[in-house]
């Protein structure tokens, strides 16, 4: 159950965070270049996280990595928020989310993917990995009506954005608490 919640908490604050970053992000920069780069700099954090966040997990457990994961994706939301109109000065800046965000997805999916295979024996697995889809499935179909509802609701976008990124920060410090 602590695995089905974790995921699900994490499918809905990443389906919600994810599209805003990148259209947050790019309305002050402006560039798809910019954006382009944010993706590829974000994606390829991933093998090498992957990695060290395994060697970690042999030596510690999955729960280090993975409470970390979710931290270092934390930080990028807040230095996203921190760094707002900076990011049409200096797109540059942009990477440096995309670097957190990268590490963070990497040390988080290979901590679920990992415990995907442990929390459960092979003959409750199938059962155990359908629960996951569909709770997964919810967020992710509860995420985007929520958002839509948060940025309609809200006195501009921007202020929408800001009110969804402290919300996934609350859903993000309830998996940290929880993976503890």
């Amino acid at each position: 159950m602590l695995m089905i919640l974790i995921t699900s908490l994490w499918a809905m604050g990443n389906t919600m965070s994810a599209v805003f970053v990148n259209v947050y992000l790019y309305a002050y920069t402006g560039s798809l270049v910019v954006m382009t780069i944010y993706c590829i700099v974000r994606i390829a954090q991933f093998p090498l996280f992957f990695t060290l966040g395994g060697k970690w997990a042999q030596r510690q457990g999955f729960a280090p990595p993975l409470t970390t994961g979710v931290i270092v994706t934390m930080l990028s939301l807040v230095y996203v928020l921190m760094m707002n109109e900076s990011f049409a000065s200096q797109p540059y800046l942009v990477f440096v989310v995309a670097l957190l965000v990268g590490i963070g997805e990497g040390f988080f999916w290979l901590s679920v993917n990992s415990l995907h295979q442990i929390v459960c024996g092979p003959e409750k697995r199938a059962r155990y990995l359908g629960n996951i889809g569909i709770f997964n499935n919810v967020a992710n179909i509860i995420a985007p009506a929520l958002s839509t509802w948060i940025v309609s609701h809200s006195i501009n976008d921007t202020e929408g954005y800001v009110t969804i990124f402290k919300f996934v920060l609350v859903i993000y410090v309830v998996i940290v608490v929880s993976a503890a």
